[in-house]
């Protein structure tokens, strides 16, 4: 048999040492050459120093956002993220239930909302699309249905709107602005001039331009979102030119590449400084029912991890009543009565306190919120579970059918709907049927956002009770500088004529019965400032009520009103919803 020679290189012992400092391109054998080496026993697959614990690195991929321009940063998993996302919701009202599930589901730490066709008395909506823990600013549309633009925020990020001047006609903005962060973010919704609205392209193009320098000359991070009904796909048009450059005029940049409107234009728009480095990542989401998917940001910033509150409590429940009453009347025996009606209310408040503090001592304690709403159910997280899994099915079929899978996630996204919306219901018409008026009461104020109280933001609440506390001072005393301007002997008299008036020589003493009956009777609200509880003051009024009567004869007899309990517990509360809370002049003092 003969024997085939082999044809093969030849190397010498300098010619390999010197390839093994060259930079050649990897070479991939093919498929007979790997065949080849296998039969022969020479092939060899290069090891890893790691061993078989070893990882790969991969590349995450993002969609939704022109990859040229993003700068891929090797420690973003390192970091902690914001979630900023933007929808057009052509009218909040019947999807509010939607908005708020998304914002829980998806952890959003700021939503903004355009075209929510909310108007400033629509508190209601307003409660029903905000979970616990967040807050819910509202810029309506004023003149005029439709429009408005609103910002759903997590409480603890303490964010707040600013306004700028002056104000534009052809667009509707809302900024907040974190401070703490420095950063801005703005929301902007223009509607498509028509001749029943009378706008013009021109127009906005002008004051888009004025409204884009004043942005730029703001302190901080610029992150603009919204809706300019501007076709950024087709870029030959004039008004997409014309922002185009008046972007890039101001070192901005639009970010998103895809369709955002169900005709397949791209409407929305991401827009930051190319220098800032501060988007992560684009993504669009159409689990949103509108004309509009909804378009998902992850930034580079600080995000609280929890949002936990101190609370100080006491321990009611725990109190044996009658060591309470024995206590009580020991300390009260040993305190003389005086003739200063002060020193006798003084001394009262501080023996209830002690007593007090030594059978129900205060307690802290931290709570977390819930952001989940109550009366989600099991058939509410049953559907919750079959559209994610419809919209992961309707993703992967996206490249080889996209209309395949589209009409069960649709479906998936209905019957999502439609639980939510039933299970609110059913909740809350098993809560009013067995429930009493008061807590029927009670929870129809939450329903309808009345019991909500909105405040200023402020370093810590010493400071923010101090800018409240000189701002009520300054309005008291210029209310009595312009009484004093007055002449009030010619208001009540002007004729000066005589007037004659019986006289008032002395108070009537009051009995211990008259005091009983009307404490009684009273209702059991309780002040902060209180040492006692109402309730539990009515339940020791035998051992308090020979104290009491003294101390009321004793104000009657002398004239004199005690000095500590002119003192009110003052609650700052908006004047109408909708105002702006970092303003002073849009709150009044509320005295319990």
């Amino acid at each position: 048999m003969e024997t085939k020679p082999i044809h093969g290189l030849r190397y010498s012992r300098s010619s390999l040492i010197a390839l093994r400092h060259s930079r050649c391109a990897k070479v991939t054998p093919s498929a007979d050459v790997l065949s080849l080496l296998k039969e022969n026993g020479i092939l060899r697959y290069r090891g890893c120093r790691a061993g078989n614990r070893a990882r790969r690195k991969q590349l995450v991929r993002s969609t939704g956002i022109d990859s040229s321009n993003v700068v891929i940063d090797a420690n973003v998993g390192n970091e902690t993220l914001q979630h900023v996302c933007h929808w057009n919701a052509r009218s909040l009202r019947h999807k509010s239930l939607l908005l708020q599930d998304y914002v829980i589901t998806n952890e959003v730490d700021v939503m903004f909302v355009t075209e929510t066709w909310l108007t400033e008395n629509d508190d209601a909506v307003i409660a029903e699309v905000t979970p616990p823990g967040y807050t819910f600013t509202n810029v309506p549309r004023t003149g005029s249905r439709g429009g408005g633009v609103g910002a759903l925020v997590r409480s603890d990020l303490k964010l707040h709107q600013v306004t700028i001047d002056p104000h534009f006609t052809t667009f509707e903005h809302c900024i907040i602005t974190d401070k703490a962060r420095s950063v801005n973010y703005v929301a902007v919704y223009r509607p498509p001039p028509s001749s029943t609205n009378g706008l013009k392209t021109s127009t906005f193009l002008e004051e888009f331009d004025s409204f884009i320098d004043d942005m730029n000359q703001t302190p901080g991070k610029l992150l603009l979102l919204g809706d300019l009904n501007v076709h950024y796909d087709c870029p030959e048009r004039h008004d997409v030119a014309r922002v185009v450059d008046t972007l890039k005029s101001a070192g901005l940049k639009q970010y998103i590449s895809k369709p955002t409107h169900r005709h397949g234009h791209t409407l929305d728009v991401v827009i930051a400084r190319e220098d800032e480095n501060l988007l992560c990542s684009i993504r669009t989401d159409p689990s949103l029912m509108s004309d509009h998917v909804a378009v998902s940001c992850m930034i580079r910033g600080e995000r609280p991890s929890t949002d936990e509150r101190p609370q100080e409590y006491r321990k009611f429940s725990n109190i044996d009543h009658t060591l309470f009453a024995d206590d009580l009347a020991s300390f009260l025996d040993n305190q003389p009565l005086a003739e200063d009606v002060n020193s006798c209310v003084l001394n009262l408040d501080r023996d209830m306190e002690r007593v007090l503090d030594i059978h129900a001592p205060v307690c802290l304690r931290t709570t977390q919120v819930r952001h989940r709403p109550k009366w989600y159910n099991e058939e509410v997280d049953a559907a919750r579970r079959e559209r994610r899994r419809q919209e992961r099915k309707w993703r992967k079929s996206l490249k080889v059918n996209p209309d395949s899978d589209r009409s069960a996630y649709c479906e998936a996204k209905a019957a999502a709907a439609e639980a939510l919306s039933r299970a609110k219901r059913f909740y809350y018409n098993d809560l009013f049927s067995e429930s009493t008026p008061k807590d029927m009461y009670r929870e129809l104020k939450h329903l309808l956002n009345k019991s909500k109280r909105f405040l200023p933001d402020a370093d810590s609440s010493v400071e923010l009770a101090s800018t409240f506390c000189t701002f009520f001072s300054e309005k008291i005393r210029d209310l009595r500088r312009c009484i004093d301007d007055l002449n009030v002997d010619e208001l009540d008299n002007p004729n000066g004529m005589a007037i004659s008036a019986p006289s008032f020589v002395e108070f009537q003493l009051v009995t211990s019965e008259e005091v009983q009956r009307l404490i009684k009777r009273s209702p059991n609200k309780t002040c902060p400032l209180d040492p006692l509880p109402t309730w539990l003051l009515k339940r020791h009024l035998p051992v308090l009520l020979p104290k009491l009567t003294h101390i009321i004869n004793a104000s009657l007899a002398s004239g004199d009103f005690p000095s500590s309990l002119g003192v009110a517990s003052v609650t700052p509360v908006l004047k109408k919803p909708g105002l702006d809370k970092e303003r002073m002049k849009n709150y009044r003092p509320f005295r319990t």
